[in-house]
């Protein structure tokens, strides 16, 4: 039994924990929006960005800058709290309740950082470069369970098993170089290219109580074993004073990973490394800014993003997700010239389920002071979803359970940020 239960905790480590959540640490969450502009807006970017980290959605977009140089730096902090609850049966099989057994909250700040420089050749050319380093993936994950025998008889219901305690912290990050151009009347091109990095370290520790007493520690670590690159080409086009439209195709690919799994119990020790490879999809977003006129001072956005999710793999095994249709919707409106206020939606289904989706609601404002701009949003989120017992009772001696969890996850997210412009026209 102790050793199958170390067999569970590392395969654990390395699949997914939940079902239908936005947190995973096979796939870990791609992240969209990353600056309070964006996320105030419903995450929004495609088109109509004027901020260099905003523009990276849509490179394109640096080619309607002013000339000049633009620098700029945010800060996200998230929360998710994840509960779960199981079902409480009559003596007929009819579900009675639900009884909430988890509750997790987990989450990291964020920084990204980036620069542009617009100039103008001696033929009117204009050409822009930008530089920029972002937050991409998010593996963040905490669980903690207080394992019992809920379904056992004689008395001995509701006894505690054991314990299992899951912390998975690592963001990966990219780092890269986007350059954009005019090409025909009001067609914008654009074209970015970073590398990803950072590590992801996980630490599990259980602990089981009957029928004898083992603990044990297993600690994982991921870092990358290749030159992992994400790129992504834009187009921008005014179809008049008042509409304009983005598009973007984004490359990932493989990346793969070298990862050291180390578990430690009190008559059992292992270390192992192995290579995996992750296939990320790709994916295509389009969008449109509305213009109503200078006299409402506002504007509108809204975009659809495809993502092939079913091309994601895990060292070549298809993890057999679904291709997801994500909405965006923002607007702005300048109550006063320098002061914005902004609102916004997402929806967001999940790749592991098409029958959950993630929506978020979100709202920001900031102050434009000549040459500064700062900027804040808050954003929250909901999610209701079924789920396996991430930890079978089972291998704690308990009595197998083969019904599904209801899955609440809760997110909040608040974001500022700081830009600067010299000489911009």
């Amino acid at each position: 039994m102790r050793r199958s239960l170390i067999l569970f905790i590392i395969v654990a480590c390395t699949m997914p924990t939940w079902a239908a959540s936005s947190q995973t640490r096979t796939t870990g969450e791609l992240l969209v929006g990353i600056t309070p502009r964006s996320i105030a807006m419903g995450e929004t970017g495609l088109i109509g960005s004027t901020s260099p980290l905003d523009a990276l959605a849509n490179p394109a977009q640096y080619a309607l800058f002013g000339k000049g140089l633009r620098f700029e730096v945010t800060g996200m902090v998230p929360q998710n709290i994840e509960s779960r609850s199981f079902p409480i049966y009559d003596s007929f099989d009819g579900i009675l309740n639900y009884n909430q057994y988890v509750s997790n909250s987990m989450g990291n700040a964020k920084f990204a950082a980036g620069g542009v420089f617009t100039m103008k050749s001696e033929s009117g050319k204009i050409w822009t470069v930008a530089l920029a380093t972002k937050p991409l993936v998010d593996y963040d994950y905490k669980y903690y369970e207080e394992i019992r025998d809920r379904f056992s008889t004689g008395g001995q219901q509701d006894r505690v098993l054991g314990r299992v305690e899951d912390k998975t912290d690592g963001t990966r990050r990219w780092t890269g170089i986007a350059v954009a151009a005019p090409v025909w009347k009001s067609l914008t091109a654009g074209i970015s290219v970073g590398m990803v990095s950072g590590s992801i370290e996980s630490k599990s520790v259980f602990s089981r109580d009957l029928p004898s007493d083992s603990t044990g520690i297993i600690e994982m670590t991921s870092d990358p074993d290749n030159a992992q690159l994400e790129s992504r080409l834009g187009f921008t086009y005014q179809i008049n004073d008042r509409l304009s439209t983005g598009l973007q195709v984004t490359h990932r690919g493989d990346w793969n990973d070298k990862v050291t799994i180390d578990t430690t119990t009190a008559t059992y020790h292992s270390n192992t490394s192995f290579i995996v490879n992750r296939t990320y999809p790709m994916s295509i977003g389009a969008g449109f800014e509305y213009l109503p006129g200078q006299m409402l001072r506002s504007r509108f956005l809204a975009e659809i993003e495809w993502t092939n999710w079913k091309e994601a793999t895990l060292s070549s095994v298809p993890q057999n997700l679904e291709n997801t249709l994500e909405f965006r919707v923002g607007v702005e409106h300048r109550v006063l010239p320098e002061v914005p206020v902004r609102f916004g939606y997402r929806y967001s289904p999940s790749p592991f389920d098409k029958e959950y989706a993630l929506s978020y609601l979100s709202v920001g404002t900031g102050y434009d002071h000549g040459a500064w701009a700062t900027d804040f949003a808050l954003q929250f989120g909901h999610l209701k979803s079924k789920g396996a017992d991430p930890v079978a009772d089972n291998l704690f001696g308990g009595l197998p359970r083969n019904d599904m969890d209801n899955v609440q996850d809760r997110y909040f997210r608040f974001a500022f940020g700081v830009s600067y412009k010299f000489g911009q026209e």
